[in-house]
């Protein structure tokens, strides 16, 4: 089973992009470009955890931390 990326927001570069016609949030780190999943708070780490988990079986995850929440970005491809 493959495991989601963890790192801090600061270690990824946030930009908004348009498909579908609609406005998403993503991020580009070092292993390509992701977009916004899912967000929870700081108090939901385990189960934030959990579905990045269950989604890194399927497609490359990066699970963030912040100050304010916890992200989940799956890769654009």
């Amino acid at each position: 089973m493959a495991a989601p990326l963890l790192l801090s927001e600061s270690e990824v570069t946030p930009f908004s992009f348009y498909r579908d016609s609609s406005i998403y949030e993503g991020i580009i780190c070092n292993s390509g470009a992701y977009k916004l999943n899912s967000s929870f708070e700081l108090s939901q780490r385990a189960e934030a955890f959990q579905l990045a988990r269950k989604l890194a079986k399927a497609s490359k995850v990066v699970f963030t931390t912040g100050t304010m929440n916890h992200r989940i970005w799956v890769k654009l491809g």
